[in-house]
Parts: structure tokens; sequence; C-alpha cells
């Protein structure tokens, strides 16, 4: 049995989400540079996908390795803060909302800050963070701003 992400989906229904389109054993087994009869039996290897498999198959279908292999365990989840905003869109995409990040603990030079939690504003797939000490007015940000 192959691994499967964070929601349970192989690899490559997870990829068909991002592209909008079916795929087959041959293209997949073509951008691993395998023969399909090949791939037939090593996608159903425990160790599917690995690291560099995600990372071809990010290559060759145009989306972010750094999303799947988040997706599929092979980076820690935290580096979700590190996505760019088109990763974030992804990894969005694959249901990573659903998906709740430890809260952020931001310091600065070893002290607490007062950030709690990032907020997505999904229509435009923005991080801001959030005040814990909510002295900020709902919809502004730091700067006071709307």
């Amino acid at each position: 049995m192959s691994r499967t992400g964070l929601d349970g989906r192989e690899i490559r229904l997870c990829i068909e989400w991002l592209v909008n389109r079916s795929l087959n054993d041959s293209q997949m087994a073509g951008a691993l540079g395998m023969p399909p009869t090949t791939f037939s039996s090593y996608k159903d290897r425990a160790e599917y996908p690995s690291f560099s498999d995600i990372r071809k198959l990010a290559t060759e279908f145009g989306v972010s390795a750094r999303v799947l292999q988040i997706w599929f365990g092979d980076r820690d989840l935290d580096e979700v803060q590190l996505l760019s905003d088109d990763e974030l869109r992804q990894f969005l995409m694959l249901g990573g909302a659903n998906h709740a990040v430890e809260p952020l603990r931001v310091t600065w030079r070893g002290e607490p800050v007062g950030i709690s939690l990032p907020i997505l504003e999904v229509d435009d797939i923005t991080p801001r963070m959030a005040r814990t000490d909510d002295s900020f007015e709902d919809g502004q940000d730091s700067a006071g701003l709307a």
C-alpha cells in the first residue's frame, strides 16, 4: 500500500486536483522515468511516493514539490509558513486549511511578541497576523488600515 497525504488521498489524486485533469499510469510512469509496466507494481510499494518521486512528479506536472512534500509528510507541517503565495494557494486547494498548524509563537530576541495565529483571507490568500491582545478593531491590520 502506497503512502497517502494528510487527507488519505494518493499522490495521483492530489496532482489531478491541482492540475484539474485526469492522469493515467503511463503519464505517472513517464514523469518518473520508468516503463508503465514497472510503475504498475512500483506505485503499490509502501515507500511510494518517495521524496525524489514527489520532486519528479511536481516538475513534470508543474506543481510545487514543497507543497506535496509537506502534504506527504516529507517536510514538517510548520514549513507552510514559508510557502510563496502560489504554493500556499496549492496547499489550500489540497485542503490544507483543514489541517491546522500549531499556534505560531513568534519571538524577538528571545521574548514573545504577542502574535498568535496566522489568519488567511482565502479570497486573496494574503497571510495576516492576529494580535493576542485584541488591540485592533476587526478588519484592521497592525497599521490600522482596513
